[in-house]
């Protein structure tokens, strides 16, 4: 994980055709939310009916709390013992012994208030899911975690988003949409194979239909309707991401975003091949982290 096997000179084309193909605006409306107590909490059975339009007896205020399916033991977590052992490898983990370390150096940023929490769950118009929502809590908004570190939310200029090296694949206005998939899916999978220059008369035709393949190639790849209801937390390098699903069947587990290697979209598993919560995964995360510097200290 040291370097990248090849550049990915294409990558900028994600961020241009989420500008070319906007999200679908929600049917549901909310006035600008500072406070959740002026918002009605819509459970998991009613979802359908509202991201299907009927919002009508709610009066147009509303707030998901959650989307049809969910990881199994994915609920509220106990994050005080985090900050202290973030704290000790701080003090104990030399340079380069975790990889990615320097970009944070085992900090985190201040937990999010209740009120803040309360204002950012109201924007999105969807409740995160149990395990990330109570880390922002208790442990930090972003900082220390995974590779390079968890991307901070931060409140700009009334607006809370979050900030990262491909932080920005985060659609907030489609969070409560649901993310459909429960399985490794790959959107490249469908299109026709690479023009092949032998198979051209000319190099100007040979340029001209791989530079069609490519076009679409990125239209179909790079759609935004492939992450709607995926919170992006972090990168590997290369750009490679992972994200937290909060909406859809799969909400509350991590999947790793591998177009940027041809590889797709596939939730990330534990040793025994069950999907990997934040917690879970944070926690492997910093448990690793201590084992490797424990060996290295000892070595």
């Amino acid at each position: 994980m040291s370097s990248c096997s090849s550049v990915n000179v294409r990558e900028p084309a994600r961020a241009a055709h989420a500008a070319l193909v906007p999200g679908d605006d929600l049917p549901l409306r909310l006035r600008p939310a500072g406070v959740l107590a002026d918002l009605v909490r819509v459970e998991p059975a009613q979802q359908v009916d509202l991201l299907a339009g009927d919002v009508g007896a709610l009066g147009g205020r509303a707030v998901l709390s959650a989307a049809a399916g969910t990881v199994p033991g994915v609920t509220e977590h106990d994050w005080s013992d985090v900050r202290q052992r973030l704290a000790r490898l701080a003090v104990t983990a030399a340079t380069g012994e975790v990889f990615g370390a320097y970009a944070h150096e085992w900090q985190v940023e201040p937990p999010l208030t209740p009120a803040e929490l309360a204002e950012l769950e109201g924007q999105l118009r969807v409740e995160l899911p149990g395990e990330y929502r109570s880390f922002l809590l208790q442990v930090g908004r972003g900082g220390a975690g995974p590779v390079y570190g968890l991307f901070p939310v931060r409140r700009v200029d009334g607006r809370w988003k979050w900030e990262g090296d491909g932080a920005d694949l985060t659609d907030r206005e489609t969070l409560a949409r649901p993310f459909p998939a429960t399985e490794a899916f790959n959107p490249a999978d469908g299109l026709p194979e690479q023009p092949d220059e032998d198979d051209f008369a000319t190099t100007e035709e040979f340029n001209a239909a791989e530079d069609a393949y490519w076009e679409r190639h990125d239209e179909v790849v790079y759609d935004p309707a492939h992450s709607v209801g995926l919170l992006y937390l972090c990168h590997l390098g290369c750009a490679l991401r992972e994200a937290l699903v909060v909406s859809g069947p799969a909400r509350g587990a991590m999947w790793a975003d591998d177009t940027a290697e041809e590889g797709g979209f596939r939730p990330l598993l534990d040793d025994d091949g069950t999907p990997l919560g934040f917690a879970r995964w944070y926690r492997r995360w910093l448990d690793d982290a201590e084992q490797r510097v424990a060996a290295s200290a000892r070595a």
